[in-house]
This record gives structure tokens, C-alpha cells and sequence, in this order.
């Protein structure tokens, strides 16, 4: 997915790795504020994060958003995961779609990244990503490190190789559970501002890219 975000950014000034630490207004345009103290303007801001941390972001910067608007953002949640990549000695035995999907607990599903051409190692097996289902995730957040050997566990018969090593990573965010009727939402107070993402667009990257077009078509 990223090969195609880069593909589409090749002659744009595209930043990564920064934090952003705030925003604010100054003569009619949005100031970015990174933590390394650049600072970035422009005449509209599009918010991608996850609705939450996008309203805390705005919160600590102090900027005011109308109750209507503030109101129809609190209303949006999502399902926490617990993800696991491992990176097997052999091959797997998921079948050659490269995933499955299970839909339920534990697991919610298992993909092959191999398969898809993707994070592979020299004289490697496959790379695979496990996915715990969103109420076994809340269950067990705060020990998600230690869950990871017990859904590997779980996941074995597709497997089909020992894990030669793997890492748990706990995405809090996970799955929008109320989706948004537009694909973006444009403010115009305190200045043009648009909101968007998988929980505006639909929680896949199908979704997710609907409403990146939306909220450009928006400025």
C-alpha cells in the first residue's frame, strides 16, 4: 500500500516521521508546529488520524470547533487490536490468496505477506501478520507482548513452519466502528478545516482512499 502513496507523491514536499506537537492560526492561515520546532502554513488543513486523536490534537492547541461539528465527532470509536508479524523458518500453508479471514475470536485473520511480494528476508520463509479479534484485544491489552505466543499458537496449523522470530504491536485504532455518511467532513470555523479517513470513507484502504480524494476535492 505504501509503494502507491509514493508512486502518487513523487514530486510533492511530503514530510514523515515527524510528530506534530501543534496547530494554531495566525492571520487567516493554519501554522503547524513539529516537535522539533519547524513550522509549516497553509490555507486549509486535512486531519487524517483517527477522529480521537485528531480532536485531542485540536484540544491541546486550543483551537475551538462549533459544538455541532464537536458533537458529531465525539460520536466516532473504534475496536483496539493486538497485531502480530512473526517471520517463519519454511513456508506457510495459507492458501495461495495469501490470507484468511476468520471474522471472530482470537483470530480475526491471518495473512501471508510473502505471497504478495512484501516483507521477505534472504534464504527466508514467509512473513505473516495475525490480527486478534476486537474483544480479545480489549481483553488482553496490557499484556499484548505475552498474548502474541498464544495467537501464533492458534494460527499454528496454518503456520506450517516454526517462527523463526516475531513482534507484537498494539494498534488502538484498529477498526472504526461508526462510520461517517460523507467521505470527508469540511469545516469552515475557525478556518477551512477537513476531517477524513477509513472512518469517513469505510474501514478498508478502498475506503480510506475515497476520502483522501474527498477531502482534496474539499480544498
Amino acid at each position: 500500500m505504501r509503494m502507491i502513496a509514493k508512486h502518487l507523491a513523487h514530486n510533492l514536499d511530503v514530510r514523515s516521521q515527524i510528530e506534530v506537537a501543534a496547530i494554531s492560526i495566525e492571520k487567516g492561515r493554519w501554522k503547524v508546529l513539529d516537535a522539533s520546532g519547524n513550522a509549516f502554513l497553509g490555507n486549509s488543513l486535512i486531519l487524517t488520524p483517527p477522529v480521537p486523536q485528531a480532536l485531542a490534537l485540536l484540544k491541546a492547541s486550543n483551537v475551538p470547533l462549533e459544538k455541532s461539528v464537536q458533537g458529531e465527532l465525539s460520536r466516532f470509536s473504534y475496536n483496539p487490536c493486538i497485531t502480530v508479524m512473526a517471520m517463519l523458518h519454511g513456508k506457510s500453508r495459507i492458501p495461495s490468496l495469501g490470507g484468511i479471514w476468520f471474522s471472530g475470536e482470537p483470530l480475526a485473520w491471518v495473512a501471508d505477506n510473502t505471497q504478495k511480494g512484501i516483507c521477505s528476508e534472504a534464504g527466508a520463509g514467509s512473513s505473516i501478520t495475525l490480527h486478534a479479534g476486537p474483544a480479545f484485544s480489549r481483553a488482553h491489552w496490557d499484556d499484548a507482548t505475552q498474548t502474541a505466543g498464544f495467537l501464533l499458537q492458534r494460527a499454528a496449523p496454518w503456520l506450517g513452519a516454526r517462527v523463526k522470530h516475531f513482534q507484537a504491536h498494539r494498534w488502538r485504532f484498529s477498526q472504526p466502528t461508526h462510520i461517517h455518511n460523507e467521505p470527508a467532513l469540511k469545516v469552515h470555523f475557525p478556518e477551512q478545516l477537513v476531517f477524513a479517513g477509513d472512518a469517513f470513507g469505510g474501514a478498508r484502504v478502498e475506503g480510506a482512499t475515497l476520502s483522501g480524494l474527498a477531502a482534496g476535492a474539499c480544498v
